[in-house]
């Protein structure tokens, strides 16, 4: 091997956490395409059921990220 092949390659780290979040991004692409099913929803009406679990998703990381930055912004004030 070359040096400008081997500096090329020792830029390139294959992390556990990268394979995870790729094999997780495929299976949630197969997921997808799987369920082209409609759902009837309350406030929403009838939509596809990935639209649902994908609102659900993002509600459910606004309320963790905000419950998580009160806890963070009480424990400052504690402290200080």
């Amino acid at each position: 091997m070359s040096t400008e092949a081997q500096a090329a390659d020792s830029g390139r780290k294959v992390t556990a956490r990268g394979v995870v979040i790729g094999i997780l991004t495929v299976i949630f692409a197969v997921f997808c395409f799987m369920n082209l099913a409609t759902a009837t929803v309350w406030p929403i009406g009838e939509t596809r059921v990935i639209i649902v679990i994908l609102i659900s998703f993002v509600l459910g990381a606004l309320i963790g990220w905000l419950v998580r930055s009160v806890a963070a912004t009480k424990a400052a004030q504690r402290r200080a």
